[in-house]
């Protein structure tokens, strides 16, 4: 567990299920690749139990956001997957629940993740996407100092379709999270 000035940045419980369900809504649905909406308890349990493996085997780095002091409320998930490359590569994936954007959580939370994933995963590169109208999350990656590598369509689960998505990535994480940095 990390904690930074007003957050805490923990691995996911199983249950958090009915939190991290209630917490999918359209518009953070509509944000996200693999959140469909509506997110049962049921679909939210599973894919914990799916991460927590994962975590086990070393294949990914997850979280979920709190609010200190705040009874620890949930108000985000946070994570990174490793990417089928021949280079250590984590896919970063995020996001907040509605009554939580626009107040810095992930601006505050992001960089001690990210440092944190990379250091367990052995990562070298990281690539995230966005929809091109998602400028907060585009600043947020900006602000790890990722940098734009394309733009295309990306088959998103989460509707059943291809969407057009903006890719970010940060090669040599390892040295840009390191902690001499």
């Amino acid at each position: 567990m990390s904690i930074t000035a007003r957050l805490r940045l923990r691995p996911p419980r199983l249950e958090d299920a009915a939190t991290l369900s209630a917490l999918i809504t359209p518009l953070v649905s509509g944000f996200t690749a693999t959140w469909p909406y509506p997110y049962s308890v049921a679909m939210a349990a599973q894919r914990i139990k799916d991460v927590l493996a994962a975590h086990d085997k070393a294949m990914g780095c997850y979280r979920v956001l709190t609010l200190q002091g705040d009874d620890d409320r949930m108000i985000g998930w946070l994570a990174m997957g490793l990417s089928e490359t021949a280079l250590p590569t984590g896919t970063l994936s995020y996001w907040l629940g509605e009554a939580h954007h626009r107040q810095g959580y992930l601006t505050e939370a992001l960089p001690v993740f990210v440092g944190e994933a990379v250091a367990a995963l052995g990562l070298t590169r990281i690539i995230a996407g966005a929809r091109p109208d998602n400028a907060a999350s585009i600043a947020a990656l900006l602000r790890l100092g990722m940098h734009k590598i394309g733009e295309g369509p990306h088959y998103v689960p989460a509707r059943q379709r291809d969407e057009i998505c903006v890719f970010y990535a940060l090669d040599e994480a390892s040295k840009a999270f390191s902690p001499s940095r």
